[in-house]
């Protein structure tokens, strides 16, 4: 006999089984007739080819007799057994002949049989089903089995039940297969009680009893009666197997005992050793995350090895894989698990539940953009939502508030058809904080931009007030004055940035050399009570004061700049050494240098004009030859200085004055030669003709005179017009117009003050396309020091550090203003430190810890943090980088919260680590750079923790997510290597 055995995992998951493709049982024989004829000897003896070749002879004398008839049935089992292509030919000529005779009907029995031995049953119920077995008896009894079967196997159930359903009910060998077949077909149709009737009868047949009992705890398990399964496989006597092991397991974890089950669980993949049953993996993450069991680090290993495919079993298990992880608190690691439902199709509910989750926690992890990207997908996901809609609108609106994504929230209220007052009131202050963000790294063009958005909507007036102030700072800062004027005389009197307006009121009058103005605003912030920038509104005063030449109050000025804290000692004291000088008071002003050069406050900004001022003094008071040693002294120094042009006239004019007419003419010579653009040099070039006036002969003065190119007083008007232009191109962003301009401004004129600053604005509009080769040509070639800084930035940026440190060293030793000292000094730790030189590094941090630049502080505790942590001090490199974090939240900042999360990685504690590399996604999420980097050591961290979905899950959201090729190429090598 044969038998279809049903394989238990499949009935738990109620998948229908592919039976097996032969009979449980036949009987073997076929009618025989007596040895009548030749041709039935042949046929007996298997010689049919010649047994059919002497029925077609007879069939072909057409006696219609008993044995024409047997004749052609014999003629129809040669052509099977032969297999010949005329078998369906004598099959029909039977049937129409005799369509009704004994004989055919045995043929019938005899073609349906042979057929079903084979295994072909759609042939076989072909023919069995021309029989009369409406009423099996004991006698046909076996072939209404064999077309049950056939119809069981062909899966026409309903035919195959109607004669199950006669049979199994008799005394015959073939009842309780009947029986089990028809359970079966009852069980699939969802009749338990049928079914389990059926089972338990066939039950009785010790060959069938193991596959019926199988059977009937299925049954069981669907009909959810899982103690009377339990029951059933505990006293089986094969229930010491694998797939009860399963059944057991899962009856457990139904019945609410996670506890019994997860050890059946343990047991089976024990003994069976199943590596990728993920049905399976779904069960045991289930019972390991029971509060009973309470095993979620299992639990997580299991629905991760669920998750990490792309069915509809994934989804759920990724749902389920985010629950466990919240009641871990690992809220990253749900957001990814969660992130991966939502993006699965297959079940709604369970997609737009996991969306929820993913706003949500997203919203208390502070990461905004992944919030409101949520909220996005959830309103085009779910539209009619009516359940989380309300909880979704309001994270929403403060996402947006708290975005560090401020452009993408902007572009979504942007799109809006219509935006009501809440939505216009978001909009001014969204527009704000971006404008505020773009101005403190500098972007001053987009931030104009997005200040002007935020006047749209002027619902807010101090939010109005704060935006024209800004736009007061850009005009200002762009040299944009008359429009820097229009901004700040904006702002409403009652505003808490009157005082501010006040100081970029003085600051925009003092670059219009409207000093008299500029002195009345200075004077109102010293009168506003804001004390802010008290130091610095006295200190710009005092300059305003000099430049009237009003010396007294200029100096009272300087005074109380250094009273209220001012720290620019250098510029003070020398100011004020120059005051005392045109007051006449020289043994003062001499006795202020020699403090501000002797002291800790001199710089070498001022080393070379203080001993100028000092030969000044000793020139006023007759004391030539100290003044002429002082000078020579500025002359000697190696160093370019713009004092030693002045240096030489002041020389020259003492030697002219003493009659020593050849080194007089020799100083005049040096200045044409090597300052030839200057004015000074025109002064030189004045007093070599009046000598050569007064006979005194002057060598190659004609030569000297051809040599000097005269300042450009004056452009034409067309230069003056191309180089506006390309300025306001430059200032609009569009740096190809501002290359193209410029380019062929500087092709037309000759080389000037002008020239050098079209060189050093086309060397910013090359680095703001990214061609930093061209770009650092010509900030050299503008010979100006913010050229030479920006050419060092450039070097050290694209790896050159040696020679961005010698540009640097060379703006500090040059006289560059303050701002751009400090900036080289940044420039010279960041090169230091990727060089590994920290006794540099530390240097110059405390050199820029003593330019009391409050500004820099955030890059000074970075620093300091990266020196420690290079030496392993890790709680003093946590203390230093969480000072950046207080102080900033730009670039510095993003990357001191890497480094908090590395300092946790280094310790091996890799949640934490994950905890505080993700704060960087979170909450910079404009420093791609650094996002970056924190994302791949999150990975890292996760396969520290043998957790291989939340890596995959956090490299793919990189390669999703980033348009950097590089950093896409990094994450999908990670990705190989992993799968290796």
């Amino acid at each position: 006999m044969r038998f279809i055995r049903i394989l238990l995992l499949l009935l738990i998951v109620n998948t229908c089984v592919v039976f097996a493709q032969n009979p449980i049982s036949q009987q073997n024989g076929v009618s025989s007739e007596k040895d009548y004829y030749t041709a039935v000897e042949l046929f007996e003896k298997e010689k049919y080819a010649a047994a059919k070749l002497l029925f077609e002879q007879y069939v072909a004398k057409d006696l219609d007799d008993e044995n024409s008839i047997k004749a052609q049935n014999y003629l129809v089992l040669c052509a099977l057994y032969l297999k010949n292509p005329d078998f369906d030919y004598y099959v029909n000529q039977l049937v129409s002949k005799y369509p009704y005779h004994h004989f055919t009907l045995n043929t019938y029995a005899q073609l349906g049989t042979q057929f079903f031995q084979q295994g072909d049953y759609v042939q076989a119920a072909k023919y069995l089903k021309k029989l009369d077995l409406e009423k099996p008896n004991l006698g046909n009894v076996h072939l209404a089995y064999q077309l049950a079967y056939s119809y069981f196997v062909n899966k026409d159930y309903q035919n195959a039940n109607k004669i199950l359903q006669k049979i199994k009910g008799g005394e015959h060998n073939y009842a309780y297969l009947a029986s089990y077949y028809a359970g079966y077909i009852a069980y699939m149709k969802g009749d338990y009680a049928s079914a389990t009737a059926d089972i338990s009868k066939s039950m009785q047949d010790e060959k069938i009893k193991h596959e019926a009992e199988l059977l009937l705890v299925s049954i069981y398990y669907h009909q959810k009666r899982y103690a009377e399964v339990i029951n059933q496989i505990l006293k089986s006597k094969q229930a010491d197997q694998p797939a009860y092991d399963l059944l057991l397991a899962d009856s457990y974890l139904t019945q609410g005992d996670s506890a019994i089950a997860v050890q059946y669980f343990e047991k089976y993949i024990k003994r069976s050793k199943v590596q990728t049953d993920r049905v399976l993996f779904y069960k045991m993450g289930i019972a390991y995350s029971s509060s009973y069991v309470n095993k979620l680090s299992l639990s997580t290993y299991y629905l991760s090895k669920v998750a990490d495919e792309t069915d509809s079993l994934a989804q759920i298990g990724a749902y389920q894989l985010g629950i466990v992880y919240i009641r871990q608190r690992e809220k990253i690691a749900a957001i990814h698990a969660f992130d991966k439902c939502r993006k699965l199709r297959f079940n709604k509910e369970l997609q737009k539940s996991a969306s929820f989750y993913y706003i949500r926690l997203n919203f208390e992890i502070d990461d905004s953009k992944n919030a409101t990207e949520g909220c996005q997908f959830f309103e085009k996901n779910f539209l009619n939502d009516t359940v989380f809609i309300g909880e979704i609108n309001r994270m929403r609106s403060e996402a947006y508030l708290n975005s560090g994504n401020y452009q993408s929230a902007l572009q979504y209220i942007e799109k809006m058809s219509s935006k009501d007052l809440k939505a216009q009131i978001s909009y001014q202050r969204i527009a704000y904080n971006y404008a505020v963000e773009l101005f403190n790294n500098g972007e001053f063009r987009s931030a104009k931009s997005a200040l002007r958005k935020s006047l749209t909507f002027p619902h807010n007036s101090e939010l109005t007030n704060a935006a024209y102030f800004y736009l007061g700072e850009i005009s200002l800062h762009l040299k944009q004055l008359d429009s820097a004027l229009i901004f700040y005389q904006k702002i409403h009197t009652n505003s808490l940035y009157i005082a501010d307006s006040y100081l970029g009121l003085g600051y925009a009058y003092f670059q219009m050399e409207n000093y008299t103005l500029s002195i009345q605003y200075f004077e109102k912030y010293v009168n506003s009570g804001k004390e802010t920038y008290l130091k610095e509104a006295y200190s710009k005063q005092a300059d305003a004061y000099f430049k009237i030449k009003n010396f007294t109050q200029a100096l009272n000025a300087y005074e109380l700049a250094l009273k209220h804290g001012s720290t620019d000692f250098a510029h003070n004291y020398y100011h004020r050494s120059l005051c005392l000088i045109e007051l006449r008071k020289f043994r003062e002003a001499e006795d202020l240098l020699g403090l501000l050069e002797e002291a800790h406050h001199a710089d070498d900004r001022y080393t070379d004009w203080i001993k100028y001022q000092k030969a000044h003094i000793f020139y006023e008071s007759k004391r030539q030859d100290l003044c002429r040693n002082m000078l020579s002294q500025i002359i000697d120094n190696p160093t370019d200085s713009p004092v030693q042009s002045l240096a030489l006239l002041k020389r020259g004019d003492i030697y002219s004055d003493g009659a020593v007419y050849n080194r007089a003419v020799n100083d005049y010579k040096t200045i044409i030669e090597k300052f030839p653009n200057s004015e000074v040099a025109q002064q030189a070039l004045q007093r070599l003709q009046d000598l050569n006036m007064r006979g005194i002969y002057i060598p190659n003065l004609d030569r000297l005179m051809s040599r000097l190119i005269r300042p450009q007083a004056s452009m034409s008007q067309t230069q003056s017009l191309e180089l506006k232009n390309a300025q306001t191109h430059f200032e609009n962003g569009d740096y190809a117009k501002a290359i193209l301009t410029l380019t062929r401004y500087l092709q037309n004129v000759l080389p000037s003050e002008n020239t050098s600053e079209a060189e050093y604005l086309l060397g910013q509009s090359y680095n703001a396309i990214g061609d930093t080769e061209r770009a650092g040509t010509y900030f050299e070639r503008s010979k100006l020091k913010k050229g030479l800084l920006k050419s060092a930035q450039i070097d050290f940026q694209i790896g050159f550090f040696q020679s961005a440190i010698l540009k640097f060293e060379k703006v500090l030793k040059s006289y560059a203003e303050e701002n751009e000292q400090i900036e080289a000094k940044i420039g010279l730790i960041k090169a230091y430190f990727v060089l590994k030189n920290y006794e540099k590094v530390m240097y110059y941090l405390t050199e820029l810890k003593n330019s009391y630049a409050p500004h820099t502080h955030p890059v000074e505790h970075l620093y300091f943090g990266k020196l420690y942590f290079s030496q392993g001090q890790l709680d003093e490199a946590k203390t230093a980088f969480e000072k950046v974090i207080h102080a900033t939240n730009n670039v510095y900042a993003a990357e001191a919260q890497y480094f908090i999360g590395l300092i946790y990685k280094e310790q091996g504690d890799y949640l934490s680590s994950n905890e505080e590399l993700y704060k960087v996604k979170a909450k910079y999420q404009n420093y791609a750079t650094w996002v970056y980097e924190a994302l791949f050591a999150i990975a890292d961290n996760y396969i520290s923790l043998d957790n291989l979905f939340q890596a995959k899950a956090t490299v793919q959201w990189i390669i999703d997510n980033s348009q950097d090729a590089k950093i896409i190429y990094r994450a999908k090598e990670k990705l190989m290597e992993w799968e290796r």
